[in-house]
């Protein structure tokens, strides 16, 4: 399924998450709060999309109260922002920062090309499992949703599903793509090339894919900090924690 870069509410994620998952309408805990265990089964309850806000909505406070930020907005007009970099540019970005994190990874350094056959998908999963991810922990760290709040890098928490899910900051996700543009030697004029074109086809170099990838993370990026939103992913199925 082709990925998708959306700069939205929380409630969106969630409502077309559960959607995906199970056909149903979103079940949320009416407690909301961040770090609080499921909600029993008798309070949580099918709700219509206005509940949904609220859940969230009560979740969100508790989560920026605790960190003493203010609210980004979350209410039912908001209207979300989406990019389609493709499946290929995605896996590129993923790619780029694996044979960062971990050199010894990349089979350039054993006279291969950088995409040869079967590299990809090792390279990432080798990378993402390592326990000391530094350089880029939510790019590689089962990220779906960054948040336009402050705080860890990557963080754990129960969200308004009941769920335990890994969030990130979008300051973050800016510093680990901008890593990513700099190492690559790409300039604003290569960026906003890449975006004037098709996403690149499923067998595109490593070069041209990540080109297109990281110009749409950047570019959803300034979408999400302009519009004060959070950033993430559609159409993914996120790694399990560990």
């Amino acid at each position: 399924m082709a990925e998708v870069l959306v700069v939205g509410t929380l409630t969106e994620f969630y409502a077309e998450d559960l959607r995906e998952r199970d056909g149903s309408t979103p079940r949320l805990m009416p407690a909301g709060e961040p770090g609080a265990g499921p909600a029993p089964d008798a309070a949580v309850a099918d709700q219509p999309p206005e509940e949904v806000v609220a859940a969230v909505r009560r979740w969100q406070v508790g989560l920026c109260t605790q960190l003493g930020v203010r609210l980004w907005d979350e209410a039912a007009g908001v209207r979300g922002d989406r990019l389609k970099p493709g499946e290929c540019g995605v896996e590129a970005v993923h790619l780029l920062a694996a044979y960062l994190e971990r050199p010894e990874l990349d089979p350039r350094r054993r006279g291969l090309p950088a995409d040869a056959p079967g590299t990809r998908a090792a390279a990432v999963a080798v990378a993402s499992a390592y326990p000391h991810r530094q350089r880029f922990p939510t790019l590689l760290g089962g990220v779906p949703v960054w948040l336009p709040v402050p705080g860890p890098t990557v963080f754990q928490l129960v969200g308004p599903d009941g769920r335990m899910m890994r969030f990130g900051s979008l300051a973050s996700l800016r510093r680990e793509v901008d890593d990513l543009v700099a190492a690559a030697g790409l300039r604003p004029d290569d960026l906003a090339d890449a975006l004037a074109h098709d996403p690149p086809p499923r067998d595109a170099d490593l070069d041209e894919a990540g080109r297109h990838g990281l110009a749409a993370f950047a570019e959803m990026i300034g979408r999400a900090e302009q519009r004060r939103l959070p950033l993430w992913r559609a159409h993914r199925t996120p790694p399990p924690l560990a």
